[in-house]
C-alpha cells in the first residue's frame, strides 16, 4: 500500500533574506496537510521568520535546520531558500528522499525536481523522459487562500496607490521612494485618479521608535505595519498600482489584476524584471543598490499616466497564472515523484545552529 505523502520543507527567512520564502512554503505546507500529507518545517532565520511561519503554515511543525539532523528525512525534501545548496544535495542524494528545488535554477542537474513558479520565469512543464525534471512559468506560481479569498475590482475605480518593499526591506528604500512617487503625483497634469497613498512595511521591517513610521504619516501616507495576509490582498485589491520589491508578490498582485513597477532586491533579478517587463508585465524600476532618482520618477509618471497600460499590464500578468492554482499543481507533480515503495530511514542535511525557536 501506498504510504501517505510525507514532505520535508527547508526554509530561510527574516532579516536581509525578506519573508518570501517563508510565505510561500507555508501556502505549500498549508495546501499539502489539507490533502492529508504529513509536513514539517525547518527554519533558519530569526524569530520575526519563526512568528510568521506559525500565522502563515497553521502552525505546521516548525524545527531548526540544525535539528533535522537526528531526525529520519521524509520521502520528499523541498529546499526553498536562496543560500547554497549543494551540502544539502549531497547530503540527500545517498538516501531514498527526494529532492525539490523551488525558485533556484542553479542545481537543476542535482535535483530530482526544479520548480520555478513566477510570472518571471519561461513557460515549460516537467518532462517524463528527463531524470532530472523542471516546472517553469506563471501557471505554477504559488497564490495563499487569502488573496484568493478577494474579489477583483475594476482597475479604473480605483484609488489607491500602494508601496511595499518585502517583509524586511533590506535596502531600507522606503523613505526614500515614498517622496519621489508623491511628487509625481502632486506634480501630474493628468486626472490619474488617484486620492490616498499607502505604505506597508512588512514584519522584519527595523523602525526603532517608529520614526519612520511618523516621517511617513507627516507626509501624507497611510501606513500600515505587518498587516496580516487578508488585510494586505485587500489593500493590493484596491490599489491603481503597486511599487512592491520584485518577488512573490507579483504573483498575488497579477491575481488581483494590480500592476506593477518593481524594485529588485539583488542586482542577480534584474534580468528577470526586465525579461517580465519585455513581455508586457510592469516596469523594472531599477536595482535597489543603484536606483536612480529621475528614473524612478519618470518610469512612474509614465505608467501612472497611461491608463491603457495599466489595464493591459494587469491583464496580462492575471492571465498569465492561469487561475492561480500553482500549489495544486505543483502538489500533484510532488505526488507522481512520491515514492511508491516505504521509505527508508535517512538524515537531513545541517548548517549548524541557528537562533529561530522552534514552535
Amino acid at each position: 500500500m501506498r504510504a501517505r505523502p510525507g514532505l520535508d520543507l527547508v526554509i530561510a527567512g527574516g532579516g536581509s533574506i525578506g519573508l518570501g520564502h517563508v510565505m510561500r512554503s507555508a501556502v505549500l505546507a498549508v495546501e499539502a496537510r489539507r490533502r492529508g500529507w504529513r509536513v514539517r518545517a525547518f527554519l533558519e532565520g530569526d524569530e520575526k521568520a519563526a512568528a510568521q511561519w506559525r500565522v502563515a503554515s497553521e502552525r505546521t511543525p516548525c524545527w531548526r535546520w540544525a535539528d533535522g539532523a537526528s531526525l529520519d528525512a521524509a520521502p520528499l525534501t523541498l529546499l526553498d531558500h536562496p543560500h547554497e545548496k549543494t551540502d544539502q544535495l549531497l547530503r540527500l542524494a545517498g538516501s531514498d528522499s527526494r529532492t525539490i528545488v523551488l525558485d533556484d535554477p542553479r542545481y537543476r542537474d542535482e535535483a530530482d525536481l526544479t520548480i520555478l513558479p513566477g510570472l518571471h520565469h519561461p513557460t515549460h512543464a516537467a518532462s517524463n523522459a528527463s531524470p532530472r525534471r523542471v516546472l517553469s512559468g506563471p501557471r505554477f506560481a504559488i497564490l495563499g487562500r487569502a488573496h484568493r479569498s478577494v474579489r477583483r475590482l475594476p482597475l479604473l475605480a480605483r484609488t489607491r496607490l500602494l508601496l511595499s518593499l518585502g517583509g524586511s526591506d533590506p535596502h531600507h528604500l522606503t523613505c526614500r521612494l515614498a517622496p519621489l512617487l508623491s511628487s509625481v503625483l502632486e506634480d501630474s497634469e493628468v486626472l490619474h485618479g488617484i486620492a490616498s497613498w499607502h505604505v506597508v512595511l512588512g514584519p522584519a521591517f527595523e523602525d526603532p521608535g517608529d520614526r519612520i513610521q511618523r516621517s511617513l504619516e507627516h507626509a501624507g501616507w497611510r501606513v500600515h505595519r505587518a498587516i496580516p495576509a487578508l488585510r494586505m490582498a485587500i489593500l493590493m485589491s484596491q490599489s491603481r498600482i503597486a511599487v512592491m520589491g520584485f518577488g512573490t508578490s507579483l504573483t498575488e498582485l497579477a491575481w488581483h489584476g494590480t500592476p506593477h513597477l518593481s524594485v529588485t532586491h539583488r542586482s542577480g533579478d534584474d534580468p528577470s524584471a526586465r525579461f517580465l517587463e519585455s513581455q508586457g508585465i510592469g516596469v523594472h524600476l531599477g536595482s535597489a543598490g543603484s536606483l536612480d532618482d529621475e528614473t524612478v520618477r519618470a518610469r512612474f509618471r509614465r505608467a501612472l499616466e497611461d491608463a491603457r497600460w495599466q489595464e493591459e499590464s494587469a491583464d496580462r500578468a492575471f492571465r498569465a497564472i492561469e487561475g492561480g492554482h500553482g500549489s495544486r499543481r505543483i502538489l500533484a507533480e510532488l505526488e507522481k515523484l512520491h515514492p511508491a515503495a516505504e521509505h527508508s530511514p535517512s538524515t537531513l542535511p545541517n548548517r549548524g545552529a541557528t537562533h529561530v525557536l522552534s514552535s
